[in-house]
């Protein structure tokens, strides 16, 4: 008799919001890279991709992508009717994701371990509402400066730096819209929400 493990996958719904602006060459290989880490660890995931007025053939490619794949996971697509930027476009995206848990991909270039994805949720099972995986490659001397004085000169106790991705609970997405007010930058809410958030 043949004694077969199976992985046991996640329960919980999980979204992935992907920012999409001009990202033609390196689309199929983050969806490549990111559909099989969930459907390898997750029951139940949806994909909302947020095109923020792409001038390139991103969209086509993505609809080929999901024929050609045939994929069986619900794919939502948001067309900005203009280029509104990174914050507008992917509060867009967050706001129709119905997961109990969203990813949120602010770049869809894959520049490290698909792991990465997993132990970004693994951490906030354990208790964080919010985790994101930190860059710690070079970073320009302009981001460097900004993240400085935006930490140096914020009232709040989250300190912010670069950022690959997140991963954001339905309870903080819940908090930070019952703050009753617009905030374009996501990073710095997140971080002074008031919910335990890692990196």
């Amino acid at each position: 008799m043949e004694n077969k493990t199976q992985t046991v996958k996640e329960k919980k719904f999980i979204s992935l919001v992907i920012y999409l602006h001009n990202a033609a060459p390196w689309l199929k290989f983050f969806l490549d890279t990111v559909i099989r880490t969930c459907e390898n660890h997750f029951e139940q995931f949806e994909i909302v991709c947020v095109d923020d007025a792409c001038q390139d053939n991103t969209v086509e490619l993505l609809k080929e992508y999901v024929e050609e794949k045939k994929l069986r996971v619900m794919v939502n697509v948001v067309h900005m009717s203009f280029f509104q930027g990174l914050e507008s476009a992917m509060n867009a995206g967050r706001d129709i994701a119905i997961g109990d848990f969203v990813y949120e991909f602010d770049d869809i270039l894959v520049d490290y371990d698909p792991e990465e994805i997993l132990k970004v949720y693994r951490k906030l099972i354990e208790g964080s509402d919010i985790v994101a995986a930190s860059s710690k490659g070079k970073l320009r001397v302009t981001s460097r400066m900004f993240y400085y004085l935006f930490n140096k000169t914020s009232r709040g106790n989250g300190k912010i730096g670069p950022e690959t991705f997140r991963i954001v609970s339905r309870r903080a997405i819940n908090r930070i819209k019952t703050m009753g007010q617009y905030i374009p930058y996501r990073k710095a809410v997140y971080m002074n929400c008031g919910l335990k958030a890692a990196t």
